[in-house]
């Protein structure tokens, strides 16, 4: 087996969606008022956002609904992309219920918003989950956190290893990042107008809001 490959496949494990969360929202924590500390807001994200959507993927796998965790064949992404949804759909109740607001909560919408883009465009072709979620992620770091933030780099290194591991084709992890990067832009336009302290966190448990 090619050492390139093999490097690949542990480039693509390390920056799964569910995996690279974790650096996210560390990083957005530690940008939010400290109203209640970084750990507090990294751990609900951490467990509705991280642990929730590997639970399920593992599960899934278990059960023989799917052949992967990374759903590698597009027929069974239809039903495994509706499940790690409404994975991530719990989480984001459990987020709001926990009273997150601002960039993690921003963060946490556009994650679903981009399950959902992707499951819509996998009922016809086949696109890169892993270069959709890295997209919307560092997009979003780079609206909140610092314009061309260096996780930037991060979108080529995971659709190289998509590629190269013969998961995608350049097309399909060129139209995920489209997808992450077009959603997690338009969603900011969107909103901003309507949230002008979109800026300002609200840390778990506290009353403010965005």
């Amino acid at each position: 087996m090619p050492r390139s490959y093999r490097l690949a496949r542990i480039v693509s494990d390390l920056l799964s969606p569910p995996v690279i969360a974790l650096a996210v929202f560390w990083v957005l924590a530690g940008a939010a008022p400290r109203a209640g500390g970084r750990w507090p807001l990294f751990l609900t994200c951490a467990a509705t956002q991280s642990a929730l959507p590997l639970v399920f993927l593992k599960g899934a796998v278990r059960r023989g609904h799917i052949g992967d965790v990374e759903m590698s064949r597009r027929e069974e992404r239809r039903h495994g992309l509706i499940g790690l949804g409404l994975a991530y759909a719990l989480g984001l109740a459990l987020v709001v219920l926990a009273g997150v607001r601002g960039p993690i909560l921003f963060v946490c919408i556009c994650t679903l918003v981009v399950v959902g883009a992707v499951w819509a465009v996998n009922l016809a072709y086949k696109a890169s989950g892993h270069a959709a979620g890295m997209a919307a992620y560092m997009t979003a770091l780079s609206l909140f956190i610092e314009p061309v933030h260096p996780g930037l780099a991060l979108i080529p290194a995971v659709s190289w290893a998509r590629v190269r591991s013969g998961a995608h084709t350049r097309l399909q992890v060129v139209l995920g990042t489209v997808l992450g990067a077009g959603i997690a832009i338009g969603f900011y336009i969107a909103v901003r107008r309507y949230l002008p302290q979109l800026h300002a966190a609200a840390a778990p448990g506290s009353s403010g809001a965005s």
